[in-house]
């Protein structure tokens, strides 16, 4: 087993070395390359864009979830607290939705 390995360890540390000085040259240009996509999609959440045409392909702002699940209460709870909120500011009763399912119980409540 070791036979196998010291080999692909020998090449790893080759391609490495190899690669150090092209990624030292092209740092500058990754960046700014993550700086102007960071600047597109700010362009286009701002302008309510949901697709743009590009010279190769399409760019996409994807639509934030907007519902979720919590599946353990308790960690919430934990991590409201952890984070300076307070828990009665967080669990406020929802009046409109409760004012709705009254409404809705009071017409199938049988007298």
């Amino acid at each position: 087993m070791q036979d196998t390995i010291t080999p692909l360890v020998s090449k790893v540390a080759e391609l490495k070395a190899q690669l150090a000085p092209l990624e030292a040259q092209m740092k500058p240009l990754v960046e700014e390359l993550e700086i102007t996509k960071i600047a597109l999609m700010q362009a286009m959440q701002q302008s309510k864009s949901k697709r743009t045409e590009a010279v190769d392909g399409y760019y996409v702002v994807r639509a934030e979830r907007k519902s979720f699940n919590i599946t353990d209460p308790s960690a919430v709870d934990e991590w409201l607290g952890d984070n300076g909120f307070d828990l009665g500011e967080y669990y406020k009763l929802d009046s409109a939705r409760v004012k709705a399912a009254a409404e809705s119980a009071s017409k199938t409540t049988v007298n």
